[in-house]
């Protein structure tokens, strides 16, 4: 046999383009898996797209509630903007609330309001003793 007649023959070229589809075999716990021949590339590519697709929209959503938390920031930002401080004494019966409600600031909820009196008066907590000054927001 000549040398090119062996390197046609060694080299089968329908053998070696047709597509060779064998299953995926899947192992867990160090053993194949049992029906692993149903575990094919199309299922796993769906898989994968879903995922994908609800990774998106998980993106998607956190983006917006971001947004949504710049623009809460932006607006209490504005309402306050316009507001002078005054001193407030803590009366019997006061709480952080109360003291938002009666100051309320127009664009500016009572509980934006109270979030703000504690940062301003650097409070840990919502608790006040009687005669505490709070410096609180009012509408010019």
């Amino acid at each position: 046999m000549s040398a090119k007649a062996f390197a046609l023959q060694a080299f089968d070229t329908d053998q070696a383009t047709a597509a060779h589809h064998e299953p995926f075999k899947v192992i867990m716990g160090g053993k194949v898996a049992q029906n692993s021949s149903r575990c094919e590339a199309p299922v796993l590519q769906h898989q994968l797209a879903v995922f994908t697709a609800l990774l998106a929209l998980v993106v998607v959503l956190a983006g917006v509630c971001h947004l949504s938390d710049c623009m809460a920031a932006a607006r209490v930002a504005d309402a306050l903007d316009g507001c002078v401080q005054t001193t407030v004494t803590v009366m019997p019966g006061d709480s952080l609330w109360h003291i938002a409600e009666t100051h309320a600031v127009k664009g500016c909820s009572t509980a934006e309001l109270v979030r703000h009196i504690e940062d301003t008066n650097h409070l840990e907590s919502a608790q006040l003793s009687v005669g505490m000054q709070l410096q609180v927001p009012i509408a010019a």
